[in-house]
């Protein structure tokens, strides 16, 4: 928290680093949301960034990345597909993993909200309701609206953190740890071997991430 607020001195840095948080936490849309919230929410209200705004930057990044990644809702998918295929009797065709693959870039919606997050965020320009909610937050520090009751208090929930000499491999660590087995898992069930990986790197990741074990 304290290297944050030392180092993410300006709203536009403070929302920067939500987005790539969010774009980083891609196993999960719910993980992703508790994860970045929770760690952006100092930081956001020491800059005066209402909670609109950080909800508004962590949700239009959590569900929309994770139905690009490898997450559970890419499984959900995968399994959508197979059914498809089943119920209209499809043979020979190509595997879930690759038919999700190729259709990214119809998701119009998950891949423009993604760019539309960043587009607000460097610029700078909100509108509507959210703009009203940054002039108040600015102008009296109030961060919520009078009437708004969090979801989420972790303080009141879990108290202050126990940790003496907080360190930042405690945050990025368990994120790394979970990236390679989310990775690692989908490679291995898929068949990747390093004789494979030798003769044709590309074409091994592919055929290894296409032939997955995604349930």
């Amino acid at each position: 928290r304290d290297w944050a607020i030392r180092h993410l001195d300006s709203q536009r840095k403070a929302g920067l680093a939500a987005w790539v948080l969010g774009l980083v936490m891609f196993f999960d849309d719910y993980a992703n949301t508790a994860i970045v919230g929770s760690s952006m929410k100092d930081v956001s209200d020491e800059l005066r960034v209402s909670r609109e705004k950080l909800s508004y930057i962590v949700d239009s990044t959590a569900a929309p990345v994770a139905t690009l990644g490898i997450s559970s809702w890419v499984a959900f998918q995968l399994g959508l597909i197979s059914d498809a295929y089943g119920n209209l009797g499809i043979e020979n065709a190509p595997t879930a993993f690759e038919v999700f693959v190729r259709s990214i870039p119809f998701n119009a919606y998950s891949l423009l909200a993604i760019v539309m997050v960043l587009i607000v965020v460097a610029s700078r320009r909100d509108f509507g309701e959210m703009l009203d909610a940054e002039h108040r937050s600015y102008t009296t520090g109030a961060v919520n609206r009078e009437d708004a009751v969090p979801m989420q208090d972790v303080k009141d929930d879990l108290g202050e953190p126990h940790a003496e000499n907080p360190r930042l491999v405690n945050f990025f660590a368990p994120v790394a740890v979970l990236i390679a087995v989310t990775l690692g898992a989908a490679l291995w069930t898929g068949g990747l071997t390093a004789g494979a990986f030798a003769a044709d790197p590309l074409g091994a990741l592919w055929e290894a991430m296409t032939g997955a074990d995604y349930a």
